[in-house]
This record gives C-alpha cells, structure tokens and sequence, in this order.
C-alpha cells in the first residue's frame, strides 16, 4: 500500500498516524497474548530484571492482562510478580 503523504493534510495525517499507533499497539498486544500462552498454571519460570539476580517461580494463575507467580526467596518467603 503506497500513501502519498504529501497530498494529505495535517488533520488527514494526524488522523493515519492515530490508526497507525492503534494498530501497531493491537498488533503488540496481539502478539504478547500469544506468547502468553504458552504458559500454563504450575509451570516453573525464571525471569531477570535489569540489575538483578534470576529470579524463580510458579505461574498461579492467569488473566489476559497478565500471568502470576509466586517465587521462593532464599527464606522460603513468596512474593507475588506479575509477569506482563
């Protein structure tokens, strides 16, 4: 598909980059929902946030937004993550 951008307007080009956005935010969403499940509840997981060390747990539960889980720390204390 060729666009002419330089035969729109501006309100015309406000209104393509508002539908390119929308569309490239459903097509991020689309594809974490599809990565999403994969996992599946009592599946063991590990995740590193930046900075620090690997954390571990178990998917809980799950919703569309995100997954839970509960992760041991080394004093066998859980802490709940959501894994978006």
């Amino acid at each position: 598909m060729n666009i002419d951008s330089d035969k729109l307007s501006e309100n015309d080009l406000i209104d393509l980059n508002n539908r390119i956005v929308a569309r490239l935010r459903f097509l991020n969403q689309m594809r974490a929902h599809s990565q999403m499940l994969d996992f599946r509840i009592g599946d063991r997981v590990t995740f590193q946030p930046d900075g620090r060390p690997p954390l571990f747990g178990i998917i809980t539960r799950y919703n569309k937004n995100r997954h839970s889980d509960h992760r041991r720390r080394p004093a066998l204390e859980c802490r709940a993550w959501a894994l978006a």
